[in-house]
């Protein structure tokens, strides 16, 4: 039986990437000399930062690992979303932080009391659901701490927060190479932030934290932004056809503008059947059963023909279960 994995959001166009790009890389077993910082430059360019710092990591948990040391280090409480990416609680514990969960950024200003010791992050799009809030001018405005993860910004490139590196001292932003870019397994994240911050921060940041063929990786896909773009706008033309189609197999399907997207189902015991009913037959979903939700990474036709299926086996055996438990 073929094992099929869309619970990580692994684009599936990743071994395009490396066969067109990565394939003839070679000789890149020695510490790297330079490479790292003319990523950084490039990074940078990119995202036309100036004096801002930019700090290379190992994945984006290299960076949420990293920056969570920094935050217990000056005593702040961390107010996370939720539901959310399992990490930021797993790093937050390990660091011994203080919690704080909210499920809408209304929340935040209206019941959580977000106070000059917390930092505030926000998911932008979201993970699981996949989608961009608004933000509140107050949030903004404010100079409190703020974090913002955007390992999936390059789905809707246009939401970024970047511009408040150039004007919000106390603001940080996350971002991966594991996702649009398709380096899951090279570990390439990075944090950036405001240069008022370069100082104090640097210090928790360890030497060579990314391999030489991870860094050249990323900067030869850094430098064919525009293949990698129309790749992933390919993929997104994918997933609305797949929600479109589990939507008419009567699912409820959220809506998202990233390549993932959620299926919400009557109760978390209902999601949990249909995650292990997939699992039986070899396809992994993400497993956000606990808000009562599936994740579903957008795959390759011949993957998401194999959802498909499912949904259907799956919908034909809730519905004779149905029928049994109302027959006399």
């Amino acid at each position: 039986m073929q094992q099929i994995d869309l619970s990580l959001n692994e684009v599936p166009y990743r071994e395009t990437l490396y066969s067109e790009f990565l394939s003839s890389l070679g000789g890149l077993i020695s510490y790297e000399r330079g490479q790292g910082q003319g990523l950084i430059e490039l990074i940078k360019k990119q995202n036309g930062l100036g004096p801002e710092g930019v700090f290379l990591s190992s994945g984006a948990d290299g960076a949420i690992d990293t920056l969570f040391c920094f935050l217990r280090a000056q005593g702040l409480r961390l107010i996370l979303p939720e539901p959310s990416y399992s990490g930021f609680s797993y790093f937050a514990r390990k660091h011994g932080l203080q919690t704080k969960t909210y499920s809408d950024l209304d929340e935040v200003m209206e019941v959580i009391e977000w106070g000059e010791g917390d930092a505030l992050l926000i998911c932008r799009p979201s993970n699981p659901l996949g989608y961009c809030q608004h933000l509140d001018s107050t949030l903004i405005n404010d100079e409190k701490v703020l974090i913002v993860d955007e390992a999936y910004i390059e789905c809707c490139p246009d939401e970024s927060l970047v511009d408040l590196l150039r004007t919000r001292k106390n603001t940080y932003i996350i971002r991966s190479f594991s996702k649009a870019y398709g380096l899951s397994g090279m570990r390439v994240g990075y944090l950036m932030t405001h240069g008022y911050n370069l100082k104090t921060i640097k210090p928790y940041f360890r030497p060579f934290p990314v391999s030489t063929p991870a860094l050249e990786s990323a900067r030869i896909l850094l430098n064919n932004r525009s293949r990698v773009m129309k790749l992933l706008n390919e993929l997104l033309v994918e997933k609305v056809r797949l929600q479109s189609q589990l939507s008419e197999l009567g699912f409820e399907v959220c809506g998202s503008v990233t390549y993932f997207f959620c299926l919400k189902f009557q109760s978390p015991i209902e999601a949990r059947m249909f995650l292990r009913f997939c699992a039986s037959k070899g396809v992994t979903l993400g497993d956000f059963s606990r808000f009562s939700l599936v994740r579903i990474g957008t795959g390759d036709s011949l993957e998401n023909g194999a959802v498909l299926k499912l949904a259907r086996l799956f919908n034909d055996e809730r519905e004779k279960n149905r029928i049994l438990e109302n027959s006399p």
